[in-house]
């Protein structure tokens, strides 16, 4: 065009050098007047969630799969990236011969604890359990042969199934009631007045007891109907087997009975459709798909004897109910 006598010829604005005005063009462009967009992908950098690029891991500007489990390091509780070291003899569940104890004939799990002589003869048996503590998840828990089987004497207090699936937090009252209808697996600390006992274990709802997936380490199960109600009789029955069965008041988790059979059953509650409830004992028993609680207090009401009472819990009301879990070995 000729303006005043002069001729000006109009340039695009391609800052890129691509021969074309395109919107990271425009962008420069209008970046001289307060914003810019420094990545050239078309979104302002005030506006743009990663100034910048994602890697294979979905970190902006991150370094990629350069850790231990690729965009990882290696879980908090586990052996490497896929497995747990149970036994805790340093190495890894996946790759281990062994998971548990060698035996003195060099049996995995085996029964033989000594063989003084020498002579191929066992001299010491070992109990059910083989040893008296089980490290799962973090944590070791107490473990006792009750008249020839191998019971957790702590209440249960993973949040993982045995191959590492987690299970729901339903602590927020909305959630809990969302995972009844909707089938979902879960966990919550059993409170009272405001005051929560995650020291006494978790408590776990029907959906968590029923599942495929197991909550017990490998090689052992949620306590059977049948292994509570032998366990009730070996007390003295239900009249009786409550102050047998609950831990004493010298206990670390004290309460009011004489636990001879060391079962240690300790104050920790339940969790209904409702909130938390009193502060008995209660853990879940299966039969086949249906499920069952063991439960029971220290008698303080007039109408509320010191008994042992079984109860079975199904559909709507039961997928509210959530109580304590005790492993038996398999």
């Amino acid at each position: 065009m000729v303006v005043a006598g002069q001729e000006v010829v109009c340039t695009p604005f391609d800052n890129n050098g691509d021969n074309i005005v395109g919107i990271g063009d425009l962008i420069d462009l209008l970046a001289r007047f307060g914003d810019s967009d420094l990545d050239q992908d078309g979104i302002w950098d005030s506006a743009d969630d990663c100034v910048g690029a994602y890697d294979t891991c979905g970190v902006c500007n991150g370094p990629g799969p350069v850790y231990a489990c690729g965009c990882t390091g290696i879980p908090e509780g586990l052996c490497n990236c896929d497995s747990y070291d149970t036994d805790q003899d340093g190495v890894c569940d996946d790759v281990d011969e062994c998971v548990g104890y060698i035996d003195a004939f060099g049996e995995c799990n085996g029964p033989c604890a000594e063989d003084v002589d020498g002579d191929g003869i066992c001299d010491l048996l070992y109990g059910a359990c083989g040893v008296d503590s089980l490290f799962y998840h973090g944590y070791w828990y107490d473990i006792l042969d009750i008249n020839g089987e191998c019971f957790f004497t702590e209440n249960l207090r993973t949040e993982f199934y045995n191959d590492g699936t987690p299970l729901a937090d339903l602590q927020e009252q909305e959630d809990y009631i969302a995972a009844a209808d909707s089938g979902i697996a879960g966990y919550m600390v059993w409170w009272r007045f405001g005051v929560f006992y995650p020291e006494r274990g978790l408590l776990y709802n029907r959906h968590a007891i029923l599942s495929d997936l197991n909550i017990c380490p490998t090689g052992w199960h949620i306590s059977e109907y049948e292994e509570l109600i032998e366990l009730v009789e070996l007390a003295g029955g239900v009249d009786s087997a409550a102050t047998l069965l609950q831990s004493t008041d010298v206990d670390p988790i004290p309460w009011c009975g004489i636990n001879n059979t060391g079962f240690s059953a300790i104050p920790s509650g339940y969790r209904n459709a409702w909130g938390t409830g009193n502060p008995d004992f209660g853990c879940w028993a299966l039969e086949g798909g249906t499920t069952w609680t063991m439960d029971f207090d220290c008698g303080e009401a007039d109408d509320d004897p010191h008994d042992v009472g079984f109860g079975t819990h199904s559909g709507y009301w039961g997928n509210r109910f959530s109580r304590s879990v005790r492993c038996v070995k398999n």
